[in-house]
């Protein structure tokens, strides 16, 4: 556990895997803070914690590193999106550990016994790649996140059991598409393997593409019924938010151009077109009619519209700025 001024207090046991979580910070002092401690208060204790500060602006980096002199810090000078963030981390730690834990800050782990259960499913399973998890809605038994597949038909994953109260579904060891990245225990033979997680998205959709990856480089990937958080669904964003629509629109573009054969991606965005060109709009316009915001479908359209023109194979990247053309983001 940790004392107040952010010290280890249980020793570190040599014969046990070496595990890196890595947290990325961005402006939010006390998420990140519950989700350090929730760390040091883990029984495996042959793990360093990593906080990557991704450009803050509120000064939560400065104030976490030094209350925490025990975890290692990575200030990057400004905010690079959700995969450059965290593979500052994993390359900073690489070299000295065995697992990379990435965690979302806003994650606290439910049990004691959390991070034991997942190094020791990966330990026993010399296929296991990553391991993943189960995300509750904070403090309930609602799920968020069990894992998921990959629907190839839309260009997006499935979660298992999202918005189910869990009943026992998903308690047992099972191969899955693809591990939420709030909560990914990933080997460090994958990132050696496999590399890092794919910068080419400024946030969203990396968790899927990277589990293809590794599931293509003939590891598998499991979920760990013991292993589980709570998550502070936050609402940084509304459903139908421009910047949230063009950067879905635009992850779900890149990850089937990048992940489709040539051949059935060109039937695959064809089709597609042709749904955004005649039934799209009025889908949208239901959605908003049921959901409690109010939006102009309009303008949820253009951000659509504009995900798609600025889908080029020449500039096969969702950069800050792209979203930022509906708004700064919080």
């Amino acid at each position: 556990m940790s004392n107040n001024a952010g010290t280890i207090s249980n020793e570190k046991q040599s014969d046990q895997p070496e595990v890196a979580v890595i947290i990325l910070n961005w402006n939010n002092y006390e998420d990140t803070k519950s989700c350090i401690e929730s760390s040091f208060k883990q029984s495996y204790s042959n793990h360093t914690i990593y906080i990557v500060d991704n450009g803050s602006q509120d000064g939560s980096g400065s104030r976490l590193a030094r209350e925490y002199p025990d975890c290692e810090f990575i200030h990057n000078s400004s905010n690079l999106g959700f995969s450059a963030g965290v593979n500052k981390g994993i390359i900073a730690a690489k070299d000295k550990s065995d697992y990379i834990l990435l965690m979302n800050n806003d994650c606290d782990f439910r049990y004691a016994n959390c991070l034991q259960q997942a190094v020791d499913l990966a330990e026993n399973r010399s296929d296991a790649g990553i391991v993943g998890g189960k995300i509750y809605y904070d403090r309930t038994k609602k799920i968020w996140s069990a894992c998921g597949e990959i629907d190839w038909t839309r260009g997006r994953g499935i979660h298992y059991g999202h918005d189910e109260l869990d009943t026992g579904r998903y308690d047992n060891i099972e191969q899955v598409g693809f591990v939420s990245g709030a909560l990914m225990l990933i080997s460090s033979d994958v990132v050696d393997d496999v590399g890092l997680l794919p910068e080419e998205y400024f946030f969203g959709a990396e968790e899927w593409d990277y589990s293809v990856q590794v599931n293509r480089s003939e590891y598998n990937l499991y979920r760990c019924p013991g292993f589980v958080v709570d998550h502070e669904v936050g609402a940084s964003h509304k459903t139908f938010d421009q910047r949230f629509i063009y950067n879905t629109y635009r992850n779900k573009l890149l990850f089937q151009r990048r992940n489709l054969p040539k051949y059935y991606w060109a039937i695959w965005y064809l089709i597609f077109r042709v749904y955004s060109l005649t039934l799209l709009r009025r889908k949208l316009k239901q959605r908003i009619k049921q959901s409690d915001e109010s939006a102009d479908v309009s303008e949820v359209m253009n951000a659509v519209n504009t995900a798609i023109k600025d889908d080029n194979p020449t500039s096969p990247s969702v950069k800050k700025e792209d979203v930022e053309q509906f708004g700064s983001l919080r």
